[in-house]
């Protein structure tokens, strides 16, 4: 069967990513994209603190005018050396359609991390294809724009006042910083602890080795909690070189992933024959 002998009604041979006519489909997404309002943002991000509107609030904001008329879309999945790809078809009832494909790849391998990144897909590729926005779209911060809280040192030509103090009797036996603050990207190997105890009472020092060779510590009992939780995934970490008795140390003072954390299955715990 050759490619031009498969037709559907009068949309004409099947290409790639549409149909042959999309006309009729495209005055029915005018009456949409008239119709549809921006997605609600109820979701929390835990950790960037801020609300995103999730893949549910996507379909609430499009379902009706998509129905009303006579539209819908259908997401599927395949399989790629490089991830999983989510197809995204948006439908008219004159079958005229529409396609798009988004590469994706699961920060890890497991059952939770693909399900996570499916749904992720399906919420930007649905959005995306329909041309549902939020109230404060993610693109200042793919952009960079968004004000973020940052660890940098002042101005080389900005004197900082400095208080004169007293010298101390004895050599301090604290550890020198010996460079400002530093930002680097890698991935985390293996998090491990070591526990002691001091003059000051016990003691645990988080550690890893990342990619690039280097160890990376703290002693900051939440900043080792999410090496713990990024373990083997990229992160961004922002540390200080201090000076120590057997050399430099690289001390964490900040963690963040940098992918988008992972979203619940809107279709987990849902029952056959539930609407969507």
């Amino acid at each position: 069967m050759t490619t031009e002998s498969i037709a559907v009604r009068d949309c004409g041979p099947v290409q790639e990513n549409m149909s042959l006519h999309i006309k009729d489909l495209t005055a029915a997404l005018v009456k949409v994209q008239a119709e549809i309002k921006p997605a609600a943002k109820k979701s929390e991000n835990p950790f960037f603190h801020s609300k995103y509107a999730d893949l549910a609030e996507v379909w609430n904001a499009c379902r009706d005018a998509l129905t009303k008329n006579g539209l819908a879309v259908i997401q599927t999945t395949s399989e790629s050396m490089d991830g999983i790809v989510v197809v995204t078809t948006l439908a008219h009832t004159s079958g005229q359609w529409i396609r798009g494909k988004l590469l994706l790849k699961p920060v890890k391998p497991d059952p939770q991390g693909i399900g996570s990144c499916i749904t992720y897909g399906r919420r930007y590729a649905l959005a995306a294809i329909v041309g549902v926005c939020t109230d404060d779209d993610d693109g200042a911060a793919a952009s960079g724009t968004t004000a973020r809280k940052v660890y940098a040192p002042p101005p080389a030509d900005v004197a900082t006042p400095v208080k004169p103090v007293k010298a101390p009797s004895k050599p301090s036996t604290a550890p020198a910083v010996v460079n400002p603050s530093l930002t680097v990207e890698v991935v985390l190997g293996e998090v491990n602890e070591k526990k002691g105890k001091s003059a000051k009472g016990p003691w645990t020092r988080t550690y890893t080795q990342a990619d690039d060779g280097e160890y990376y510590s703290t002693f900051d009992t939440k900043l080792g909690q999410f090496l713990k939780d990024l373990q083997g995934d990229n992160a961004v970490l922002t540390y200080v070189i201090e000076e120590t008795a057997k050399g430099q140390s690289r001390k964490v003072v900040a963690v963040r992933p940098v992918t988008a954390p992972a979203e619940p299955d809107p279709d987990e715990g849902r029952k056959d024959g539930d609407p969507f």
